[in-house]
């Protein structure tokens, strides 16, 4: 038999539809333990070093207002921690139109112009800020996403992304 070699035959033909929830849920857990073990888990020790061990919140509570320096760290430190967890996600959706976590469960970003742009991808991931008005996606996420005809995040309309997974067509 011999074998046709330079065909230009069609590839299989797909189409991108709306990632299924629980892959977008599972996703981002999987992202989470990625984030945990790279960048959050070397901030952990400097953290433990500043920080005694406490018995409850309000322990902590009234240690951390005796301690306005430490405060000043600790804000400087959950910032840097979610600088780069922000640019973890941001240039991955980028770069990559997916992260690990994505990847792993074959979903992955798209968006409604013909190329993401940095801009985009930086808009849609704004919700890992733990700063007003940012923190408030946690919320208003979720429910767009749940409740929405188009099944996407508000920061998904707002960035004209979304997250998709590709089907073939028989």
């Amino acid at each position: 038999m011999v074998a046709h070699q330079g065909l230009n035959l069609p590839g299989q033909r797909m189409f991108a539809g709306p990632a299924l929830l629980w892959k977008r849920m599972a996703a981002l857990f999987l992202d989470i333990l990625i984030l945990n073990f790279t960048v959050l888990y070397p901030f952990r020790s400097a953290l433990q070093r500043t920080l005694p061990a406490f018995e409850s919140l309000s322990v902590a509570y009234t240690y951390l207002s005796t301690h306005p320096s430490l405060q000043e760290a600790l804000v400087m430190l959950t910032f840097v921690m979610s600088l780069f967890v922000l640019a973890y996600f941001t240039l991955m959706d980028y770069q990559f139109s997916t992260t690990p976590g994505k990847a792993l469960l074959r979903i992955a970003v798209m968006s409604d112009t013909p190329k993401m742009s940095l801009w985009q991808s930086l808009l849609r991931n704004l919700f890992v800020l733990p700063v007003f008005p940012f923190f408030l996606l946690w919320i208003a996420d979720p429910l767009f996403l749940v409740f929405s005809r188009s099944h996407r995040r508000l920061s998904e309309m707002v960035s004209k992304t979304r997250t998709v997974e590709f089907h073939a067509l028989q």
